[in-house]
């Protein structure tokens, strides 16, 4: 996965389509998961679906393979 150029603001997030990109994954994946609950915790702001970076990186944690 690639890494995030994160700022220590816990304010930040990514849209559907950042995250997409971010996993090589089409925004119609990410928004199949996050239906099913089996991605990143999203938010809901003003109507837009967001992806609190703290929230990415703690799921990529959760997911990471240990090798």
């Amino acid at each position: 996965m690639n890494q995030l150029p994160l700022s220590k603001s816990s304010n930040a997030y990514l849209t559907e389509a950042s995250l997409a990109e971010r996993y090589h994954r089409s925004p119609q994946t990410i928004a199949r998961w996050r239906k099913a609950g089996r991605g990143p915790q999203a938010v809901r702001v003003g109507g837009r679906i967001l992806y609190p970076i703290s929230e990415v990186q703690r799921f990529e944690r959760e997911k990471a393979v240990e090798g």
